[in-house]
Order: C-alpha cells, then sequence, then structure tokens
C-alpha cells in the first residue's frame, strides 16, 4: 500500500512540474505579416520584427520596466491588437519618433489596456512630429 501510494505522489509531483514548465515557456506576442503569423517568446523580439502593415497581438500581459518604451519610427504603420490582455508601463508605452507629413508613424491599438496608473507624470502614448492614433 506505502508503496503504490508513493508510487501515485511521485507521478502527480512529475506531472504538476511538467505543467508548469509548459505554462512558464508561452509566448508573448505573435506578428502577423502577409498572412503569416509568427509567435515571439519576447515581446520586445515581436515589435523589433513587425514591419510597416504588420499586427502585433499580444498574447499575455506585458510589463515594461524602468524607461522602457515601445518605439516606432517614421513610416511605421503598426496594429497592436491587445486581445483582450494589458501593458503594465511605469513610462511612455509607446513613443512614435518624429514622423513628417509625407512619412508619418501610424498607430492602431484596439482590444489593448494600458495601465500606467501607479505613474501619475507619465503617457500611455508620445507622440513627436507628424502621427497618426487609431484607438478602436
Amino acid at each position: 500500500m506505502r508503496k503504490t501510494l508513493s508510487v501515485i505522489f511521485a507521478l502527480l509531483l512529475i506531472l504538476s512540474l511538467s505543467c508548469l514548465t509548459v505554462g512558464a515557456a508561452g509566448n508573448q506576442v505573435s506578428v502577423t505579416s502577409e498572412g503569416v503569423t509568427t509567435e515571439y517568446a519576447d515581446y520586445k523580439d515581436g515589435f523589433k520584427a513587425a514591419k510597416a502593415g504588420d499586427t502585433v497581438t499580444l498574447l499575455q500581459d506585458i510589463t515594461l520596466y524602468g524607461s522602457e518604451s515601445l518605439e516606432l519610427v517614421a513610416g511605421a504603420d503598426l496594429t497592436v491588437d491587445g486581445n483582450g490582455f494589458t501593458i503594465y508601463s511605469p513610462y511612455n508605452c509607446f513613443y512614435l519618433h518624429k514622423g513628417e507629413e509625407t512619412n508619418r508613424v501610424k498607430l492602431t491599438l484596439k482590444n489593448l489596456t494600458i495601465n500606467t496608473t501607479e505613474y501619475d507624470t507619465k503617457n500611455c502614448v508620445q507622440m513627436k512630429g507628424y502621427n497618426d492614433l487609431v484607438v478602436e
């Protein structure tokens, strides 16, 4: 009887550890470009890989640290689909660099919560120059 219980507990322990490993390895964002979707374990890699016209979709809540911002440069045209998740940011969550009148930055945010409530002096989106911000 003791041996049987020991085997059962050992199997339960192994099963619980494998579940934790799978959960910890989840991807943070996916990028859809020209109909092809690629998932990224690190949101930084996903945002860096995104090109004009792409959609970045959150796959979990994301936390930015320090003065980190998600930056978009002139000519960028990006949609961020929050997929119901939240970006927590102590600084300017999105920073749109100086777009020009003929080379604008366009950012579309949808189905996304940006939480900067713990930090009363920062912005959700900081824009300089000619930029388009669409919130759906």
